[in-house]
């Protein structure tokens, strides 16, 4: 894992850990907690058909250029580690009970939960955050859930797809 100095007159790139446990190519984020603990957090996202028909309008063929309306990008499962950086390795956590995630597109972060009482301890929130999908794919349906860490399951908010253009 990489880490970009930009103190001084050019960036230097700095390896900070040596190795990584492999997966199958998880989103990956970087997010400090206010601990300032720094967490690597690895979403795991499947795609299906949707069962769910969507209303589209008659010229989106020529729009969307046969992709497919009915596909539906799902998170299956989050993984968070913890980066020992003096240690050069990543600790797998069960969970963070005192703060709740969020993950997305243009930005992570970690927030307290006693200062957010409207936030569900060890959770995380979720949507879109692959680039051709949240910038391509004008009508599919979106993802907003909830992951929760103790459940190790995920819940969906109503039905946020994108209104036409």
């Amino acid at each position: 894992m990489p880490s970009l100095d930009l103190n001084g007159s050019s960036p230097v790139a700095r390896k900070m850990l040596d190795s990584m446990p492999i997966s199958c190519t998880p989103a990956k984020y970087l997010v400090q907690t206010p601990a300032c603990d720094i967490l690597q957090v690895w979403r795991l996202k499947d795609h299906v058909d949707s069962l769910t028909l969507v209303d589209i309008p008659p010229n989106y063929m020529d729009e969307e250029e046969g992709q497919d309306p009915c596909l539906e990008q799902n998170t299956v499962d989050i993984d968070i580690y913890k980066v020992d950086l003096h240690g050069q390795r990543l600790e797998l956590m069960k969970g963070l009970p005192d703060y709740a995630l969020f993950l997305s597109f243009n930005a992570s972060m970690c927030l307290p939960v006693k200062d957010f009482d409207r936030l569900k301890p060890n959770s995380t929130y979720i949507t879109d955050d692959c680039p051709e999908y949240v910038n391509f794919m004008n009508y599919n349906k979106r993802e907003a859930s909830i992951w929760s860490m103790a459940e190790q399951n995920i819940s969906k908010f109503v039905d946020v797809s994108v209104l036409y253009p």
